[in-house]
């Protein structure tokens, strides 16, 4: 009787974990390269981002790539990753590296780092 009643929360708490699967905060890591810089993209990913609902910052590297940190789970960062992806009109992504990892930290908003 014990077995049986451990077996069903068992498999009541796989069946929940399995929905919460990708809802938990994530941070994505993103590197832009080529034509980055001086063609608005901090803009455009901010403007993405705050109709998206994502965290996070978009920097201007000093080896001329643009760097974006977004949080949030992680099938709104696929989202929000595609929509970014080739940048403003002005840009020329000819590299883009990207990786999620787990949270390590809370942003309250989104904003440009200068």
């Amino acid at each position: 009787m014990i077995v049986k009643s451990l077996y069903k929360i068992i498999n009541f708490i796989l069946k929940v974990l399995t929905a919460l699967e990708g809802k938990f905060s994530m941070l994505l890591n993103v590197v832009f390269a080529g034509t980055v810089q001086g063609v608005g993209f901090r803009k455009f990913v901010k403007d993405i981002a705050a109709k998206m609902g994502v965290k996070g910052l978009v920097r201007n590297l000093p080896d001329g790539t643009v760097e974006v940190v977004a949080e949030g789970d992680e099938e709104l960062l696929r989202k929000f990753l595609e929509a970014i992806e080739e940048g403003p009109p002005l840009a020329e992504v000819t590299h883009m590296a990207y990786e999620f990892r787990n949270k390590e930290g809370g942003f309250d908003k989104f904003e440009i780092e200068y």
